[in-house]
């Protein structure tokens, strides 16, 4: 017995004494492994070859070797600590980025530096998962000039996260560094880092173009918010010595203007151009340009009588001011309770149509109670209202915004009304409308759409053209309404 127990210890003792040696080593935990041995590492690697010397640096994070402005919360937040700790190191220069409100100057000259968002290595950091659990996080350098790997600069870290890096991991999150690319646009409340984004692209092409000397004068813009933003470009621009800024027209050879095109939804590219006043000017138009997101400001449905409405006239047109109201008489809705209506004015005497583009479900023709086969029109009066009654809902209030052109699949409830103030306009409009689906109900129907309906466009536009001064049409955009 004491010699089994005696043997038993020993093994035990054996197990404990051989444990280290069997245990496979730890990877030290992420974190704390990028502050101890990442950046010492990247910092001797920048700042002693020779071939970053002087060269602009730019921390990415990677995918499948690609820079990625949409990438996981945990990968930026680490390429921010790896940037941030080495942003003071001599001899590394990090490029300018848009969120820096802008490029500093070529030290001992007034220009500012027109190099100093030009980036010839990425410095890329990749996060993959390897299996449940693990994970490999990889850092590279990128030569931009020949797009190759540079050799011999790397490293690399396995292990596990933790479960708020996990949790990271998973979110999603943006690149600042690309703010202004459609991945990342600007925000209404960025303008003045839009603006010294333009100012550097516009300043910078100014200052390598050789054609002659621009004088410009600020344009009109579209809006307040555009004549705005012209002023705030070119205050920029004032350090870049690159044109001069006329205070009247006559003494300018240009223009600078300011356009928002919208690409989809709420997203616009901002463009800033610098144009010759003069068609066979040897000077050329010289632009610049930005994402930005700009939310739409959606009306409310105001709340009216059912008797005709004058406010909001639009002079210069037959059609002005379509929107979405809703009525206090609710006999005028079936006694329903939210009673919404189209309201439109027009400046002649004029039969109307309506018409609702559906979200996803095509275009169809707006009819009556009694749900007449043949076009529903409506006489309008000169310089009098009709309201036009819509069985539909609008949880929390019907919103809408003015449209400017028909789309063969718009993204939201699209209400159209065409005006003929011809009676021969007026029967070949509603010949054409009787093509499309009646809708007539409260219940919403599958409308045309697709190859069909662009045909329908197609020859709805050579009707137009044909009575020109005697057709016209508006649309509004809306929201809630179901």
């Amino acid at each position: 017995m004491i010699a089994r127990a005696a043997y038993g210890l020993l093994a035990v003792l054996a197990l404990a004494i051989c444990a280290p040696a069997l245990a496979t080593p730890r990877s030290p935990e992420l974190e704390n492994w990028v502050d101890k041995d990442l950046v010492p590492y990247v910092a001797d690697q920048l700042s002693t070859l020779p071939r970053f010397r002087n060269e602009s640096l730019q921390f990415v994070v990677m995918k499948d070797s690609n820079p990625q402005p949409v990438t996981s919360a945990l990968a930026l937040a680490l390429r921010d600590r790896l940037q941030d700790a080495l942003m003071d190191t001599p001899g590394i220069r990090i490029a300018w980025r848009p969120e820096q409100s802008m490029p500093g100057h070529i030290s001992g000259s007034g220009n500012v530096d027109c190099s100093a968002d030009k980036v010839h290595y990425y410095i890329g950091l990749e996060i993959t998962e390897t299996r449940a659990g693990e994970f490999e996080f990889e850092l590279r350098a990128l030569d931009l000039d020949d797009r190759s790997w540079v050799a011999g600069f790397g490293r690399t870290w396995n292990g596990a996260l933790t479960a708020a890096q996990h949790r990271a991991w998973r979110e999603v999150g943006t690149d600042k560094s690309f703010l202004g690319e459609r991945d990342v646009p600007f925000t209404e409340t960025q303008t003045d880092l839009l603006a010294a984004q333009l100012a550097h692209k516009l300043g910078c092409s100014l200052l390598h173009q050789v054609d002659g000397e621009y004088i410009a004068t600020p344009g009109d813009g579209e809006s307040d918010e555009t004549a705005r933003m012209i002023e705030l470009v070119t205050n920029n621009l004032a350090a870049y010595h690159a044109l001069q800024v006329a205070p009247n027209g006559s003494d300018a050879n240009a223009a600078i203007e300011a356009r928002a095109h919208r690409v989809d939804d709420d997203l616009y590219q901002y463009w800033v151009t610098v144009r010759p006043n003069a068609p066979s000017s040897e000077l050329k138009a010289i632009s610049a340009s930005a994402y930005v997101q700009i939310e739409e400001k959606f009306h409310a449905a105001d709340l009216v009588s059912v008797l005709p409405s004058t406010a909001y006239a639009r002079p210069g047109a037959m059609l002005t001011n379509l929107r979405l109201i809703e009525l206090d008489d609710f006999r005028s809705c079936n006694n329903r309770r939210d009673c919404f209506a189209l309201q439109t004015r027009s400046n002649e005497d004029a039969v109307v149509f309506f018409l609702n583009h559906q979200l996803n479900l095509g275009l169809v023709r707006l009819g009556g109670e009694e749900c007449d086969q043949r076009a529903t029109a409506r006489v309008i009066r000169a310089n009098e209202s009709v309201n036009f009654s819509l069985l539909a809902d609008a949880p929390g209030g019907g919103e809408w915004l003015p449209g400017d052109k028909w789309e063969l699949s718009p993204s939201m409830d699209t209400y159209y009304v065409l005006a003929a103030s011809d009676n021969k306009a007026a029967r070949a409009l509603a010949r054409h409308i009787e093509r499309l689906p009646l809708r007539c109900t409260a219940s919403v129907r599958q409308g045309m759409k697709g190859v069909e309906l662009q045909r329908w466009l197609e020859e709805l536009e050579s009707i137009t053209s044909h009575w020109q001064t005697q057709i016209d049409w508006q649309l509004i955009r809306v929201r809630n309404l179901y």
